[in-house]
């Protein structure tokens, strides 16, 4: 008997919402609670703070650099509390049981270091619609997450065409 309680513990793992608060990503929101009902799991809301802004720390002054570095920070976090509050929000809606994990670093690395814990049924992330031309000029991290081979699914779901 206890190894039927495993087998459906293994079963019912959640699901992998990454968010990063772009219009595009309210769709992704909807799908990932959709899913979860018919599913009977849990989402895991996923946001994270992208350092990329800091990279432009060594063009600012010396005398500016802190306060903008802190700024940085300030902005990142807040903006980031409030994408995790609105898909929690949507999801509670839904009646779907969430958790909400925020960390720190380039968004691609951090996704697959949560992905290698094995510990989620389906990653879902959003994608802009963009034109062709645009996409070469672009970070296109959900076909980064498609081309690493990572065993858990992937639903990529895309924007709507006036998200670009």
């Amino acid at each position: 008997m206890a190894s039927h309680s495993l087998a459906e513990g293994e079963i019912r793992r959640p699901i992998l919402l990454a968010v990063d608060g772009d219009c595009h990503t309210e769709k992704a929101i909807t799908e990932a609670g959709r899913l979860a009902c018919e599913l009977g799991r849990r989402v895991v809301v996923l946001h994270v703070e992208d350092p990329y802004l800091k990279q432009f720390s060594s063009e600012i002054y010396a005398q500016g650099r802190e306060e903008y570095l802190e700024h940085v920070d300030r902005c990142l976090a807040e903006e980031g509390q409030k994408t995790v509050e609105r898909a929690r929000t949507r999801l509670l809606e839904d009646g779907v049981e969430n958790e909400i994990v925020i960390r720190q670093g380039e968004p691609f690395d951090v996704i697959r270091a949560v992905l290698e814990t094995g510990a989620y049924s389906l990653l879902i992330v959003g994608r802009k619609t963009l034109s062709s031309g645009l996409w070469r000029r672009r970070r296109d991290l959900p076909a980064r997450l498609a081309g690493t081979g990572d065993p858990t699914p992937l639903l990529i779901v895309p924007g709507a065409a006036s998200d670009s």
